[in-house]
This record gives C-alpha cells, sequence and structure tokens, in this order.
C-alpha cells in the first residue's frame, strides 16, 4: 500500500495491535523482578488476561469505527505461510534465542508468544502488546527497530518479517536498523512525528544519542529538518518519550508537567539538531519549555495530573500523559486518570465512553468538536503502557 505518515494526528487509516494472550498467562513472579537479568520481562505485575483483552477489545473497537485495525499475529501467519520466508523466520529467531533454544520448524506462532516451543521453556513475550516499539512508520517508509533489552528482540525479529514481506509494505522503502547499526538501540516510543519536517526524539534508558546521530541521513532523506533530542532521565518510568508527552491535536499536547516548565530542576534539556544528508549541520541545545518554539511551533500544553505534583507523578505512572491519536482532537486515554481528564475537558475536549464511539459520527472529519475517549485500564496499565505504545500507526490520511 501507498502511504505518507508526517505526523501524530490525521486521521488514522490502518494501524498494527496486538491483544494480549497466552503468552501473559506464561508470566510468573520470576518474570517481574529487576535483579533476575535472564527472567525479568520489564513487566510490574501479573495481569488477569481475560480482562485485560476485554479492555483491549474496547480499545480496538473504538479505533475500528474510523481505521484498519490489523492483528500482529495474523500479519505473521500470511507472512509464514511462505515456506522460504518461514525458513529464514526460524532461522532468525534461532539466532535470537541462542543455540540452548533452537526453534523447530513445526513451531507454532502461539508456541513463539509463550516460549513453549523447546525441550526447556524460555521467556514468554508480553511486551508484544506493545506495537509501537517495533516500527516507526515516516512518510513512505518504515524503520524496523531493534529493542536494547535482549527479552524484546524475538519481537522484533517478528516485526522484521512482517515489515520485509508482507504485502502492506510492498511498495515502503525499509531501513532495517540493526541490520545498519548492529551495537545500537532503537524503539518506537521515543519517536514523535511533529510534522513534516520535524521530529521529537528521546534520549532515554532505551534510545541512545548514538542511535539518533545513526538515522540521521535517513530521516533527512524522509524530509526532517530538525531533529528535537529530549534528554530524559534513565528510569524506568520515563522508559520512552511517549511517556511524558503525546500529541493530541495539530497544536496541542499532553506533557508531564515537571520536564517542561520553565524553571523547574526536572525541566529537560532538548539538542536540537539541523540535519543534512551526511549527518548535522548544527546543534543547539535549549530548555524544554522553549524548543517548540525554537523550530517555529506553539504547541497548548494540557498537564497530565493537572495541578498538584503528587497527581502528576500517579498518572504519569499510569500513562496519562500517553494518548493516543486518532484524528486532529480525537484522542484515546485510559479511564483511570482523572485528573489528566479534568485538565483535558478545561481545554475543550468532551470526554466520552468508549461504547458511545460505536456512533461513529463522533469521528467525523468535518466535526471539530474535540473528543478524548475514555477506555477501562485497570490490567492494562500494569504492563506500562498506555494508548499509544499499544499501536504501530501505518498510514494516515491528510
Amino acid at each position: 500500500m501507498k502511504k505518507n505518515l508526517v505526523n501524530e494526528y490525521d486521521l488514522l487509516e490502518s494501524v498494527i495491535v496486538h491483544s494480549p494472550n497466552i503468552e501473559h498467562n506464561m508470566m510468573t513472579p520470576k518474570n517481574l523482578n529487576p535483579e533476575n537479568k535472564e527472567a525479568y520481562l520489564l513487566f510490574d505485575d501479573i495481569i488477569y488476561v481475560n480482562k485485560a483483552r476485554e479492555e483491549h477489545f474496547s480499545f480496538t473497537e473504538c479505533i475500528s469505527q474510523v481505521a484498519h485495525c490489523l492483528e500482529l499475529t495474523e500479519l505473521l501467519e500470511e507472512v509464514l505461510s511462505n515456506k522460504e520466508i518461514k525458513k529464514d523466520f526460524i532461522k532468525d529467531m534461532s539466532k535470537v534465542y541462542g543455540a540452548n533454544y533452537l526453534v523447530p520448524d513445526n513451531c507454532s506462532i502461539s508456541n513463539l508468544l509463550s516460549g513453549v516451543f523447546a525441550d526447556k521453556k524460555t521467556n514468554p513475550l508480553p511486551n508484544i502488546m506493545f506495537t509501537r516499539d517495533l516500527g516507526i512508520s515516516i512518510q513512505n517508509s518504515m524503520i524496523i527497530t531493534w529493542a536494547s533489552n535482549k527479552v524484546r528482540n524475538p519481537e522484533n525479529i517478528i516485526a522484521k518479517h512482517i515489515i520485509k514481506n508482507h504485502k502492506l509494505f510492498s511498495s515502503c522503502d525499509i531501513y532495517d536498523f540493526h541490520e545498519n547499526h548492529p551495537e545500537l538501540a532503537l524503539e518506537g516510543g521515543d519517536v514523535t512525528l511533529i510534522n513534516e519536517n520535524v521530529i521529537a526524539i528521546g534520549i532515554s534508558e532505551r534510545t541512545s544519542k548514538a542511535s539518533v546521530e545513526a538515522i540521521t541521513p535517513f530521516l533527512y532523506k524522509n524530509g526532517i529538518k530538525h531533529i528535537m533530542c529530549f534528554n530524559m532521565p534513565e528510569e524506568r518510568r520515563f522508559m520512552h518519550l511517549d511517556t511524558v508527552f503525546s500529541i493530541t491535536d495539530r497544536n496541542e499536547a499532553i506533557i508531564y508537567p515537571p520536564f517542561f516548565e520553565k524553571d523547574n530542576s526536572k525541566e529537560l534539556d532538548v539538542d536540537i539538531i539541523t540535519a543534512s544528508q551526511n549527518g548535522f549541520l548544527s546543534t543547539k541545545k535549549v530548555k524544554a519549555n522553549k524548543a517548540f518554539k525554537e523550530v517555529k511551533i506553539n504547541f497548548n500544553f494540557i498537564k497530565c495530573g493537572g495541578e498538584l505534583n503528587i497527581d502528576q507523578q500517579r498518572e504519569q505512572w499510569t500513562d496519562g500523559a500517553n494518548a493516543f491519536c486518532i484524528s486532529p482532537g480525537k484522542i484515546i486515554i485510559y479511564d483511570r486518570n482523572i485528573n489528566t481528564i479534568e485538565q483535558l475537558q478545561k481545554h475543550g475536549y468532551k470526554i466520552i465512553n468508549w461504547k458511545d464511539t460505536l456512533d461513529n459520527s463522533l469521528f467525523s472529519i468535518k466535526d471539530n468538536q474535540k473528543i478524548a475517549v475514555k477506555i477501562e485500564s485497570g490490567e492494562l496499565s500494569r504492563g506500562r503502557g498506555g494508548p499509544r505504545c499499544m499501536t504501530m500507526p501505518i498510514s494516515r490520511i491528510k
């Protein structure tokens, strides 16, 4: 398909998602301990899968009123129906898992996700529900990403074979980040398309400055003139840029206030790179409150958590700053972030329940009413990812 994705707010046309499934039922308490380097799966709790699936269903039903929701495992099944592709896929998966966990030729997708394909069990892949991290769509190009933590690398192999082989991407210019930069990591949650010429990237615990430098020529090729590098604290709660910043409209975004407030001790430093075909023309360091004005963008900021710092911290942790934009001013957000929702109301957003979206006139392109759709989130939020995290947009319509 021909696509032209240049920002985070144009009307969504198609998106890749994955509903929580058997991989979450295979998690045990040992997978929650960061000190257990081999078993830790970046989760803080064991989720109730049936409820999480119900919550995810409400999410995809809402999106489906206006766009195609493509299930990741169905795309993988289509790709692996080709025997030669499956052979290459199995080879790549075996390399990632190592000699002790060779993937058999008859391995099912369910076995792969649950980690029971070998004579001894390996880790399941619960993070695959966060499809945002697995690929970056920009203009008519796709970047195949690579995770900093090896427990997510099997997901990267799954995404790689879908993007390189599925007809959805047959006309795309594909950039395999790991193939080009095997020592570096780049994750989609750190990358936000501001407009045709500007991109924001989080320098976080997952994505390094070296990764941004490596990808700059490709970004320039795709029309990017300015790269805004937000230097994030290397803490789990701030794992990606979209945990503290997400676009909700053409000129509006939800932010975690301490990182963007003038004179706040936690305000982020931002390196603004002016890009060229061969790398950088120049780099300028500014504070986050001035960063967008430097590239001639005026954003209205909506405070995640509201006015009180304690609520800002609590709702940042439960992804109040991680909204998914379906079209200009139409977003999906977790219902538990009540102070953030109150702030959205103050900025003119009508708050509705996901079931009300089944009347898809709510998402009329011509309708200027801003809308924030609440989805249930008691279980989904335990995975430390919000609505934006659970999507890999493929195409949007201007």
